[in-house]
């Protein structure tokens, strides 16, 4: 629902979700992050090393060249079309670091 929701509905369509896969196992997850691959927009990042969670937003951003990275939990739904327009627009104000 969350990964679906910001594909769907952001309106600012400059960005990629990097999503973190700590070592998925269920068969429906599995089937979805296999559905996901075929999106540009989208890239997957297996990591099977016991969870931590720092450690994986560590591996997450050195694993993108990306300006803004934002951290976003999987529970995640979008309400509101410009949510990243106006998240992005605050993170690029030369007060904000």
């Amino acid at each position: 629902q969350g990964v679906q929701s910001i594909l769907q509905k952001t309106s600012y369509k400059n960005f990629s979700l990097l999503i973190v896969d700590n070592g998925s196992e269920e068969p429906e997850t599995l089937d979805y992050f296999d559905s996901l691959r075929a999106n540009p927009k989208v890239r997957l990042l297996e990591d099977s090393a016991p969870f931590n969670f720092s450690r994986l937003n560590n591996a997450a951003v050195r694993s993108t060249d990306s300006e803004l990275i934002g951290f976003l939990n999987n529970d995640l739904e979008v309400i509101a079309e410009d949510w990243l327009r106006e998240m992005v627009s605050h993170a690029l104000r030369k007060p904000v670091g």
